[in-house]
């Protein structure tokens, strides 16, 4: 009988991350100018891939709830706050890994890399995924 091959460790495929090519400030204000859904939708595509790096003042630390969530977001941390240096508020959903972490983060600043994932229309707000 012939020796069965090893099995092989199934590897996640890393996200294709580039640079963004528009400041974080500018399309926030675009995001919040769009007077469609559409409109939106369309700058939110346009920056599919694109990284951002910035720290961020937490202010609250709440667990991440949503559909369509990665399984490294699932039952993570969302941190919401103040972008530093500018008075813009974001949402970042952390992975679960950090999740001990993150509990001690609210009231401090944390340095983030993150891709956009979506607009809040109610609170005017960019939600965002964290990188690593």
């Amino acid at each position: 009988p012939e020796p069965e091959p090893e099995a092989i460790e199934e590897i996640a495929p890393v996200e294709e991350v580039a640079e963004a090519s528009i400041p974080l400030h500018d399309l926030i204000v675009q995001l919040s100018e769009a007077r469609f859904a559409s409109e939106r939708s369309a700058i939110i595509n346009e920056m599919e891939g694109a990284s951002y790096s910035f720290a961020i003042e937490v202010e609250r630390v709440e667990r991440t709830v949503g559909i369509g969530l990665s399984e490294h977001l699932k039952s993570g941390r969302s941190l919401t706050g103040n972008i530093i240096g500018d008075d813009i508020e974001v949402l970042v959903r952390m992975p679960a890994s950090r999740n001990e972490e993150m509990e001690a983060v609210q009231g401090a600043s944390i340095d983030v890399n993150a891709v956009v994932s979506d607009w809040n229309s109610l609170r005017k707000r960019l939600d965002l995924n964290h990188i690593e």
